[in-house]
């Protein structure tokens, strides 16, 4: 499943962090300070990615596979990271694309599980994990429904606080 955030990619950080009163900006840069050096951390979804750069700034010597298939959002991403260079690969197609598998210290799913249904969830979630490297992290911050208002995508746990180390390690 792909959907397309072109038409929202120019304010795309804006809203989120209005919508979330900064909640979902403080979600993806709750890795930034565990990396460690030398550290290989994929992002699946990865958006424009603000917690990628913050990432690279902090910790000069990681090296980053960013997946991002929406155009738009993957324009805005190799911009931000350009200063990283050749450290960063941005691949911009679908997950499969990052196809190689257990490789990764860290994989990063920021606010990219919700949009997948609860069939789908299991396959996208095993897809994702299968690219940590045995004793790395998977991490996901994420929306979860709660209350009445509970849909078919809930997992146990949903109430957990967004950018909580969910994976492995």
């Amino acid at each position: 499943m792909t959907v397309h955030y072109g038409h929202i990619a120019w304010c795309y950080d804006t809203v989120g962090s209005a919508y979330s009163l900064g909640a979902i900006g403080r979600a993806k840069q709750w890795h930034v300070t565990r990396l460690l050096p030398g550290d290989r951390v994929l992002y699946v979804g990865a958006g424009t990615g603000r917690e990628v750069a913050a990432a690279c700034a902090a910790h000069p010597d990681i090296e980053v596979v960013c997946v991002e298939p929406c155009g738009a959002m993957a324009r805005r991403l190799r911009r931000r990271l350009a200063p990283w260079g050749e450290r960063v690969t941005v691949i911009e197609e679908p997950l499969r694309a990052a196809e190689g598998g257990g490789e990764f210290d860290w994989v990063c799913g920021h606010f990219f599980f919700n949009v997948f249904g609860a069939r789908a969830m299991p396959g996208v979630l095993a897809m994702v994990a299968a690219h940590v490297k045995p004793g790395g992290r998977l991490v996901v911050a994420d929306f979860a429904a709660t209350g009445s208002r509970s849909t078919s995508r809930d997992r146990e746990g949903a109430d957990q606080q967004p950018g909580v180390d969910t994976g492995q390690g």
